[in-house]
């Protein structure tokens, strides 16, 4: 993953052990993999449409069957946005 800020995602990582904010570090990862995997540039939309942040979050939400919240939702955008070098992009269109 094209991380470019390892020391915050190591201590949200840290900082998210209990079920609730391990479920958003599994989804940013899980999204984060797929920033990596599709290089299409993100716009604003939603699910089911991938190439959206929240179409994004659903997907990875689906594969690890989590069933996030919004608040968690907002979380994961957090993450990736102060974690992931496409992080701008990803909070811009969120």
């Amino acid at each position: 993953m094209p991380i470019v800020n390892q020391e915050n995602l190591d201590r949200s990582i840290k900082a998210n052990q209990d079920p609730y904010g391990k479920a958003v570090i599994d989804i940013a990862i899980k999204v984060m993999q797929y920033l990596d995997e599709d290089p299409t540039p993100l716009h604003r939309g939603y699910n089911p449409d991938i190439h959206t942040p929240h179409g994004l979050i659903c997907k990875a939400d689906e594969e690890l069957n989590l069933g996030i919240s919004g608040f968690q939702a907002g979380c994961v955008k957090s993450v990736i946005g102060f974690s992931h070098s496409r992080g701008k992009e990803f909070a811009d269109n969120y």
